[in-house]
């Protein structure tokens, strides 16, 4: 039943108190014979079979009327019938076609269709036949944000935050409007807004948590999503995020793993299986399915383009689903070199399961784990008989849906993180990793130091990867080196006080910090031309960071954390043979690039020379690398046409 304060279902966007629960509760306390108001009254009420019995009896009556034949078309987009609904709702369009509710409406219902192009034209004429309609402003501005039409998106939010500034779910989509355009300090304060408006909104602490982290402000963060789970606990979602943002502050890959098992667990209870398909043989070419929102402009596409590139085809049929709305350059790219391309941002968990179940995937990889975008709710239906996690998120999922999880022997070193995984661990030989570095990236550049001790060092991290401990570690790096300077990559003023105020602390000045905001990708190599050193993050290793440091010919240091999230910059740099730049404790991290400053020589020497090491490197030998997963593929299909793996260690079996 709708409640008073609910958006009426009309379509017009006020309230429902506001609008037709005054016709509807007139229509039951005073019975009057108007039969479209009794309608109404059930359909308010949430009795849609009498309700729409009351509407066709209007109809048979007054074949034209309208808003009966509207109503219709709400019953049957609140059953589930889109198609249906969309041909209710142009035929009362056809009759008032100057009703911005019913044009809303229209686009919703096209919308659910995955028809985004004819939804955002309904939408737009909802603007137009009534400007100050703040839901139609809302509506428009949401689905261009979600088409990546960031200028029309931030104009429409902007107008429906101006038109109804006490609405907290206009308020939180202008904020991630902002958050796409990456003004971070003002998406919060939208998002701080929603938060007074209504302080139990968990969309609302959902939302703010992700400027927080990447302010650096991670606890204060994680209090925002263990808030919004409190408030919403079935939203997978939230802890989903909540896992995720736990390895940018846990340092114990205990914890994490019990975490992770603890709130993903209940879901595969929850949420049933598909009943298992019928398979062939172990010698059959098989099908993989590579599942991932950011086969886009996104990092993603550096390691997912050789792999593409280099399997046998004959061998195996290669199936890619794509779950972000939006295809930009990269994604016709990768389409070239994908046998099939699923293009499904419009198909819910449950849609997208039965797609690949219908594909007939033979082995599903999961290229997101809990990063944003995931599709955790069709892993745990368990679509394929196989199901993997790779690249894009190095710890456990915590599900045990999830069969395997792809590592390598410094991210995951044997017998070290077996009990410590929700899968069986298979390593390939040398790294994780596979790179393509981009075709426009600039030649490296010289040495910018000219004295030693006096470098500048880099770290172009998200500053959510950067923990208290790091910072002091960098602090001590800066303190012997009193001429030398820290360029440091913040989003926003907030980022950027944050991290002042925690050098301050370790007494380091503001003049040995250089803060430059984030660039466009063609901009951002340019970076590396202007630092002499990059520094790893804690305890978040750097990845992508790691491989674009290097191959712009500037040495990179890491320590080697304890959890697998913090030794991604170890598994690179050995498989370039760079062991020396890898340590093993905080102290041996400050020692090494103190070391480095002094030695010029050395810099330089690698500025020349460290491409060339990575071209003959496995880092980017896409062949050998693609022909170890595709072993590692054959394994796992041969573990499961012969029975199920060994029983993997749970939770309870972690010593604490």
């Amino acid at each position: 039943m709708t409640g008073r304060n609910d958006k009426c279902p009309c379509g017009s966007g006020r309230k429902y108190k506001k609008c037709c629960y005054r016709a509807a509760s007139a229509a039951v306390q005073a019975a009057p014979p108007d039969p479209f108001l009794a309608a109404v009254a059930q359909h308010q009420a949430g009795r849609l079979e009498a309700a729409e019995a009351g509407y066709r009896a209007l109809l048979q009556r007054q074949p034209q009327h309208a808003d009966a034949i509207h109503y219709l078309g709400l019953i049957a987009y609140q059953r589930g019938g889109y198609a249906q609904a969309v041909g209710l709702f142009e035929q009362s369009i056809r009759l008032r076609p100057g009703v911005a509710g019913y044009q809303t409406n229209l686009g919703n219902a096209l919308k659910k269709l995955g028809r985004s192009r004819a939804a955002l034209a309904a939408y737009q004429q909802a603007v137009r036949c009534e400007p100050t309609l703040a839901a139609a402003q809302y509506n428009l501005g949401s689905l261009q944000l979600a088409l990546a039409d960031q200028a029309g998106a931030l104009d429409g939010l902007r107008r429906a935050v101006q038109l109804d500034p006490d609405n907290p779910t206009y308020w939180l989509g202008y904020g991630r409007a902002l958050m796409v355009a990456e003004d971070l300090d003002a998406a919060h304060r939208c998002f701080d807004r929603a938060l007074t408006l209504a302080p139990q909104l968990h969309e609302a602490h959902a939302a703010i948590a992700e400027p927080l982290l990447r302010f650096g402000e991670v606890a204060t963060a994680l209090q925002h999503y263990r808030h919004a789970v409190q408030l919403q606990p079935g939203n997978l979602n939230y802890h989903s995020s909540l896992i995720f943002a736990l390895n940018l502050l846990e340092e114990d890959p205990v914890i994490l793993h019990r975490e992770a098992c603890q709130r993903m667990q209940p879901w595969e209870q929850r949420i049933a299986p598909l009943p298992p398909p019928s398979e062939g043989g172990t010698e059959r070419r098989l099908r993989i399915g590579y599942l991932s929102h950011d086969l886009r402009q996104h990092a993603m596409r550096f390691f997912i383009e050789p792999i593409l590139r280099h399997h046998a085809r004959a061998e195996f049929e290669l199936f890619c689903y794509y779950t972000h709305p939006c295809e930009d350059a990269s994604s016709q790219h990768l389409k070239t070199l994908s046998e099939h391309w699923v293009h499904c941002a419009a198909l819910d968990d449950q849609a997208l399961a039965r797609r690949i179940r219908a594909d007939g995937i033979d082995i599903l990889i999961d290229l997101s784990g809990h990063t944003t975008g995931h599709r955790l709710g069709t892993l745990l239906q368990k679509p394929a008989p196989v199901q993997m996690q790779m690249l894009g998120y190095l710890n456990t999922s915590g599900l045990t849906r999830i069969d395997y999880r792809i590592a390598d022997p410094v991210t995951a070193p044997a017998g070290r993180y077996e009990a410590l995984s929700s899968e069986t661990l298979l390593r390939l030989p040398h790294c994780q990793w596979c790179y393509q570095p981009p075709a426009a990236a600039p030649t490296p550049s010289a040495l910018p130091a000219a004295l030693p001790g006096a470098l500048v060092f880099g770290a172009p991290h998200n500053v959510a990867k950067i923990g208290p401990a790091m910072i002091a570690v960098w602090a001590r790096i800066l303190a012997r080196l009193p001429a030398s300077r820290l360029r440091l990559v913040a989003w926003g003023e907030r980022a950027k006080r944050n991290l002042t105020r925690a050098f301050a602390a370790q007494g380091i000045a503001l003049s040995q910090l250089e803060f430059v905001e984030p660039l466009p990708f063609e901009q951002y190599l340019g970076f590396y031309q202007q630092v002499d050193l990059v520094l790893d993050s804690y305890p978040y290793s750097g990845g992508t960071t790691a491989c674009e440091s290097l191959w712009m010919g500037v040495p990179y240091v890491t320590y080697a954390g304890d959890a697998p999230m913090g030794r991604g910059g170890a598994s690179i740099l050995s498989a370039l043979q760079l062991e020396a730049l890898i340590a093993h404790s905080l102290d041996q991290y400050v020692d090494i690039a103190v070391a480095l400053a002094h030695d010029l020589p050395t810099l330089a020497d690698w500025r020349a020379t460290l491409r060339r090491r990575m071209q003959a490197s496995p880092l980017l030998d896409g062949a050998a690398y693609t022909a170890a997963l595709e072993q590692l593929y054959r394994q796992a299909w041969a573990e499961r046409t012969a029975g199920a793996p060994a029983p993997r260690p749970r939770d309870a079996d972690v010593q604490t």
